[in-house]
């Protein structure tokens, strides 16, 4: 593919992470504070509606694998927007349990389609070189999103209002559209010239149920979930502390924080056995939580934040890439799919459990030492993995 149809894909990625990260993924945290504070749910339940949506991602995540084997991506964009937009619109009229969790199933089914799924699925259609660099570069986006659209969010909602706030992200969320179809039409469809021998049903199977894979997922999965479980109770986390705005800046720092760190890990993918990188980054995010949980003052928290956030990125690329690295790129959107199911699973257990542990102690320091220890247990798993491989790297 042409250096500048490349970078088209690429910049297209990159902005599926900036709304998927920013409106889902850093945004629940504001959607969580902003619902408390109408009396009418508890802590718990939020955490709940959070995790049925990341549960709702797990048939999404695999079906967007399905369509990416043999289809353009350009589908899969559009339903994520209308999805996540919908959601957006309805979360302000939310008086009733069922409703909240329809807009968080819109949230949960869309957010796949513009992130980690869609976007690996979409440059492993096109990239054959550099793959891990720019993977780097599309997920920076999501760090923009953390830095630019929850502010933005708790902004708007001072001036505007609630509904009126999110009635402006959805409409901005559309835009999407529009560089989709102008940049998606103009690439045709190509599988990676890397990619080796096909695998039958049989042999994915055998693949999807081995050791070696079920440890990456299950790994993958308490990182990822210790993880959401801190992201998305950050801002009620930090405005205990400090004001809602204030909180909000945390939230920035963390996103933008893991702009550095995910160039770095972009380049030691390079070099160094990736399982060791995620291990890596779940001990220094446990690191970090540990240091929110003892913090007390807003430049320690802003600092804990950072050193969370120095690793975000690391977690929500490397699952992928040791997908890649370890099973090669055949078959590649379909076992990251399967992969996905453990992630999600994951991933909707951490805000549930800081949501319990929160309504049963009054604090978050409970939830926050359960969650680093999650990471460790993570790291452990991930570790293994690399000596179930033998230790063998393949540069990509």
């Amino acid at each position: 593919m042409p250096v500048d149809r490349a970078n088209q894909i690429v910049a297209l990625c990159f902005l599926m992470a900036t709304f998927a990260w920013g409106i889902v993924f850093y945004g629940h945290s504001f959607y969580l504070e902003s619902i408390l504070a109408t009396g009418r749910f508890t802590t718990s339940e939020m955490s709940g509606a959070i995790a049925f949506s990341f549960w709702c991602g797990i048939p999404a995540g695999v079906g967007v694998g399905r369509w990416l084997r043999s289809r353009t991506p350009f589908g899969v964009v559009v339903y994520g927007v209308l999805a996540i937009a919908c959601g957006l619109l309805l979360l302000p009229a939310v008086e009733r349990l069922s409703t909240l969790y329809l807009a968080f199933f819109l949230f949960g089914t869309g957010y796949p389609c513009l992130s980690t799924s869609g976007i690996t699925g979409t440059l492993n259609q096109y990239i054959d070189k550099n793959y891990a660099g720019r993977l780097s570069w599309a997920l920076t986006g999501a760090s923009v999103g953390g830095i630019l659209i929850v502010p933005a969010m708790v902004g708007m909602r001072e001036a505007l209002g609630f509904a009126q706030a999110l009635m402006v992200v959805a409409a901005c969320l559309s835009m999407l559209l529009l560089p989709a179809y102008a940049w998606l039409r103009q690439v045709r469809l190509k599988r990676s010239s890397s990619e080796p021998t096909q695998v039958d049903k049989r042999g994915l199977g055998r693949i999807v149920f081995a050791t070696r894979f079920l440890l990456l997922t299950v790994g993958g999965a308490c990182l990822l979930g210790a993880q959401v479980g801190l992201l998305a109770h950050q801002i009620p986390m930090l405005a205990a502390h400090m004001s809602l705005e204030a909180a909000a800046v945390g939230v920035s720092i963390t996103a933008g924080s893991a702009i550095p760190g995910r160039f770095l890990v972009g380049w030691l993918a390079e070099r160094v056995p990736i399982a060791l990188l995620s291990a890596g980054a779940g001990i220094v995010q446990a690191l970090g939580m540990f240091w929110l949980a003892t913090g007390d003052s807003v430049i320690t928290l802003y600092c804990a934040s950072a050193l969370c956030g120095f690793v975000v990125g690391a977690i929500v690329m490397l699952p992928p890439l040791l997908v890649r690295e370890q099973f090669g790129a055949a078959h590649y959107s379909e076992l990251y799919g399967y992969s996905n199911v453990g992630l999600y699973l994951g991933a909707g257990f951490g805000p549930v459990a800081s949501g319990i542990l929160f309504d049963a102690f009054g604090n978050y320091t409970s939830a926050l030492y359960t969650l680093a220890v999650t990471q460790v247990v993570g790291a452990a798993l991930l570790l293994s993995t690399a000596r179930a491989a033998g230790g063998t790297h393949e540069t990509r």
